[in-house]
């Protein structure tokens, strides 16, 4: 069994007695009632424990004492969670696309007992841990596996996982339009779509697409754009009938004069989990006087804010206030020269970075 706690069972006494002990354990258990023939046992900790059910009869001048033992096993089972299949082209090196686990604490030893991993990954003989050690390599494909784990208690769990690798992405065309971000995120048992632009150019509309494999899209909606524009614009579309399991999005920009475009696509996962990060935005880039910043924080939290040039010299520096949640920020930057260079946002649980260019 898996937990903290557990019923016990036991037969009724019709004449006398009948009392629960623990034989042995890890832990030291907590009974509801130690008198209830289906008292439940607590404070359980993964290991094996045995709990005796003893019954006294008193119906005669010799009492009659018997006792009979229940064995039970705690240990959970071991799994693994799986990262969004993505087009092979998109992985990078030390990628992790199957993480193990265990409820009772760690893995300590991993092993293939059937199937074959795609090429150009590999799998921790310790931490169960499937992982991209060579793009290059990789092919598209299914691969079916059953993967013994065995936990820090010696217990093992046989688990079926299918991994997907699929083949090179197909060619993106820059849109009309500059897209900071298109990101999606479940909210009260729906998707939320949200997409920012930092300019617009003869934008009719954009086409929202759903799949359930990430190459089958099918229109779930259309939102109008704003035709020519140089101001920022957010956009939003919510999903109420989104798939069990992965469901992927991307956008479909149309022109005025009909021509089109696919955005990058984006996915969420049944239950709340959102296939996307949360890396940092910076627009327009090219700029000429000022930047905005979108970042995502955990927390309410101090930033500081460096741009550094090619050389590594830094040229500006602010601290910003954060947040939890979405934020965007503006960056002054009058009088930086012309050329590129290195933007780097930093505090105690955020280190990241981004190109940008002063024209």
């Amino acid at each position: 069994m898996c937990g903290t706690s557990t019923v016990l069972q036991a037969n009724a006494v019709t004449s006398g007695t009948g009392t629960w002990s623990q034989v042995n354990g890890p832990t030291t258990a907590s009974f509801s009632s130690t008198t209830n023939p289906n008292a439940t046992a607590g404070n359980l900790t993964p290991g094996t424990y045995v709990f005796r059910w003893t019954v006294r009869t008193d119906c005669s001048s010799t009492p009659y004492t018997a006792a009979s033992e229940v064995t039970i096993i705690v240990n959970c089972d071991a799994s693994y969670t799986l990262a969004v299949p993505k087009y092979r082209d998109e992985y990078r090196q030390n990628e992790v696309i199957a993480t193990a686990s265990d409820p009772d604490g760690t893995i300590n030893s991993a092993s293939i007992e059937r199937g074959t991993l795609p090429p150009g990954t590999t799998i921790s003989s310790t931490s169960g841990n499937i992982s991209v050690v060579n793009p290059a390599n990789l092919v598209e494909g299914t691969y079916p596996l059953s993967i013994r784990l065995t936990d820090q208690y010696n217990r093992t769990t046989l688990t079926d996982i299918v991994l997907r690798i699929y083949g090179d992405s197909p060619a993106i065309v820059p849109l009309p339009v500059e897209l900071v971000y298109f990101r999606a995120a479940v909210q009260q048992s729906q998707v939320k779509l949200q997409w920012l632009t930092a300019s617009e150019e003869n934008n009719k509309a954009f086409v929202v697409e759903r799949s359930a494999d990430g190459k089958q899209f099918s229109p779930i909606g259309t939102v109008a754009g704003a035709g020519t524009t140089v101001q920022p614009q957010h956009y939003s579309f919510v999903d109420s009938e989104y798939f069990s399991g992965t469901t992927y999005y991307r956008l479909k920009q149309i022109d005025f004069d009909g021509e089109f475009a696919y955005s990058n696509v984006v996915a969420v996962r049944k239950g709340g989990q959102n296939a996307q990060e949360n890396t940092l935005k910076v627009w327009p880039n090219p700029f000429e006087q000022e930047v905005s910043i979108e970042v995502f924080s955990g927390t309410a939290e101090e930033a500081s804010i460096d741009l550094t040039d090619m050389q590594g010299r830094q040229v500006h520096r602010a601290t910003v206030q954060l947040k939890p949640g979405l934020n965007e920020l503006n960056l002054p930057l009058k009088g930086i020269s012309t050329g590129m260079y290195i933007l780097r946002l930093q505090t105690k649980a955020i280190n990241q970075t981004a190109k940008v260019i002063r024209k």
